[in-house]
């Protein structure tokens, strides 16, 4: 049984990679032919568009483009996606595909044109070019007027400025929004938008409707922390139930092993958990780095995988512990390795509550029980007491 959850496991993780693999099988591929937009079909675009499109250079690359540098400019017509990270990002030739752009500073030129959508994560981000949809976080986000997006925006950011166009609709979270032509229309479809106060919008301004949320800013009381808290319980309650009977389903053995670890090894199942997620989040971050095309998939898969491994693995720790209480008290139906499991984890949820003392507890907690998951899949040794002796 423990070969068959290592095998559905790896099945897992297959079929993981084949999911990713229209984003992450492209490489970047050399530079095989340099062009004026010129050359450009214009035909079906306005005239604003073509303006836009002016006489500069543009290199050409077939594929997806990935940029990791401190400052990285991207002035290429690219056929694919663009994945770009860093501190500076300056963006000023075509992309085929999307844009998925995380840095500090996030610059789209007046010449660049994009024809997908923009994912954007930064500090101060500003967009003046055309483009499909944006989805975007940061602190100062600016629309600038040569901006055209051609469907929805949905930003959440402190600051949000908007000179340019949107022609459909717009989600915006922010604590300030300013418009900066009160004489044009600059939002064609429906604006929404949440804020710890009511804007004042001209007239004219938006072409559809204007929805606001208020945002309280307000401290909660203790009414509502206590039922955020049990919310939380309950929440992580079902979860564990839904792990257990899982695990009884899949791989009813995986909990004798656990449990030896447990009760015979837990500072090795500590050490191992703590040590295999640093060296999991060290070495995604150096894939994506040093390597690119597939790397960028295997970063994705690994820290993926390590996610949900240490969703699981308080719910672990739970089990193996049930498990050893089982034993004492010599229960041997599933009923009572639910009911256990369920106790712990409630006992560990309410521990964690505790300033200070619940970190600790959490932290013993997951990386024991993450630790417990590594060692099932990665040794093969019995670590129950007998098989220790007979090692001896």
């Amino acid at each position: 049984m423990e070969y068959i959850l290592k095998n559905k496991i790896l099945l897992f993780i297959l079929i993981f990679f084949i999911i990713l693999s229209p984003i992450c099988m492209a490489t970047n591929t050399d530079i095989i032919a340099t062009y004026t937009t010129n050359d450009l079909d214009t035909n079906n675009l306005s005239e604003d568009e073509v303006d836009n499109t002016n006489n500069s250079n543009f290199s050409y690359i077939p594929s997806d483009l990935y940029k990791f540098e401190e400052n990285a400019e991207i002035n290429e017509v690219v056929d694919g996606n663009l994945f770009v990270m860093a501190n500076k990002i300056t963006i000023s030739g075509e992309i085929a595909g999307d844009v998925f752009a995380l840095g500090n500073e996030i610059n789209f030129t007046d010449t660049a044109y994009i024809h997908g959508s923009l994912f954007i994560i930064g500090q101060d981000v500003s967009v003046n070019c055309l483009c499909y949809d944006i989805y975007g976080i940061g602190t100062t986000f600016n629309l600038d007027e040569n901006a055209v997006i051609a469907r929805d925006v949905r930003i959440a950011s402190d600051n949000i400025n908007i000179n340019g166009r949107i022609n459909k609709d717009a989600y915006l979270y922010t604590n300030n929004l300013l418009f900066a032509n009160n004489d044009l229309e600059q939002i064609a479809g429906n604006l929404s938008y949440s804020s710890p106060s009511e804007f004042e919008i001209s007239d004219g301004i938006v072409g559809g409707d204007i929805h606001f949320t208020p945002v309280s800013t307000d401290e909660p009381t203790i009414v509502e922390t206590i039922i955020g808290c049990i919310t939380n319980i309950v929440s992580a309650l079902l979860y564990a139930l839904f792990i257990v009977l899982l695990i009884i389903w899949l791989a009813p053995n995986f909990k004798d092993k656990a449990k030896n670890i447990i009760k015979n090894k837990a500072p090795l199942a500590f050490g191992t958990g703590l040590l295999s997620f640093i060296c999991i989040i060290l070495a995604s971050i150096s894939i994506l780095f040093l390597l690119h095309g597939l790397s960028f998939g295997i970063s994705v898969a690994a820290i993926t995988t390590l996610i949900l491994a240490y969703s699981i693995s308080q719910t672990v720790f739970g089990l193996s512990c049930a498990k050893i209480l089982m034993d004492k008290s010599k229960k041997e139906k599933n009923i009572y390795l639910i009911l256990y499991t369920l106790l712990i984890v409630l006992v560990i949820n309410i521990l964690g509550l505790i300033p200070f003392i619940g970190f600790l507890v959490s932290l013993i907690v997951n990386m024991t029980g993450f630790g417990t998951i590594v060692l099932n899949l990665i040794s093969k040794k019995d670590f129950s007491v007998n098989a220790q002796k007979s090692d001896k």
